[in-house]
């Protein structure tokens, strides 16, 4: 998924604020890479009305994905997300079906 301000007009005209990413990167991540994840957040205008869910495809980055996670969400409260084992999982959670 590309981080755009173009992407975050387009997604306030359409009324789309469900975002559904996946990580298929190889490359390990450093504290460094999670802290600019929320600098990045902040540049394109993602708040807490965007719903994220991200999917990890490789179990190796796993680690450092979940730390991302625990910056910007738990610890940092600046977006509204959570990381799922399957694109099945995290669609229902976008949906607002993740208790079916």
């Amino acid at each position: 998924m590309a981080c755009t301000k173009e992407g975050n007009i387009s997604s306030k005209k359409h009324n789309c604020f469900k975002i559904l990413g996946e990580n298929c990167t190889t490359e390990k991540l450093s504290t460094m890479d999670a802290f600019d994840h929320l600098k990045i957040l902040e540049l394109v205008g993602i708040t807490l009305h965007y719903r994220i869910a991200w999917m990890n495809q490789v179990p190796e980055t796993a680690k450092e994905v979940e730390f991302i996670e625990t910056v910007i969400v738990r610890n940092r409260g600046m977006a509204n997300g959570r990381i799922f084992p399957t694109v099945e999982e995290a669609k229902r959670w976008l949906q607002g079906k993740e208790n079916e």
